[in-house]
Formats: structure tokens, C-alpha cells, sequence
């Protein structure tokens, strides 16, 4: 497999948002269910909220050195 496949911005960003989306409807929401019985839908939005802010920072990372995978900008 050659090593200059890379994936765009755009492409990075709409992968990381389905996986957050995907784990705070599927397997999160039943972790805090357990203790917050009818508000777990909050800790749900708060949850999603601090995975898109993760996705925004990594984006913002990417777009500094767009040539460089985050391994190498995180060494630079």
C-alpha cells in the first residue's frame, strides 16, 4: 500500500463527527442512564459537545500543517 494516501480536511472532519455522533446516540447515553435516570439525555449533549470540540481542535491542528500528519505536527 503506498504511503501518500491521505485523507482530506473535509473527509477527517465528517469521519470523526459520525463516530461522536455514533458512540453519544449508541453506547454512551447507557453509562450515565444508570444515575440520571430521566436527565441523561444533558450529560448526553454535554458529552456530544466535548467530542465536536475535539473534532475542532484537530481540524484547527490539521489546518496549521496541512502537509504533515499529526504525529509529525505534534514533533515539529
Amino acid at each position: 500500500m503506498p504511503d501518500d494516501i491521505r485523507i482530506s480536511l473535509r473527509q477527517f472532519t465528517v469521519l470523526v463527527m459520525l463516530i461522536t455522533v455514533g458512540n453519544s446516540i449508541l453506547v454512551l447515553p447507557a453509562i450515565p442512564a444508570l444515575e440520571a435516570k430521566q436527565d441523561a439525555w444533558i450529560s448526553g449533549l454535554v458529552g456530544l459537545a466535548a467530542g465536536l470540540l475535539v473534532v475542532y481542535l484537530c481540524c484547527k491542528t490539521g489546518a496549521l500543517h496541512p502537509r504533515l500528519t499529526l504525529v509529525e505536527s505534534n514533533r515539529k
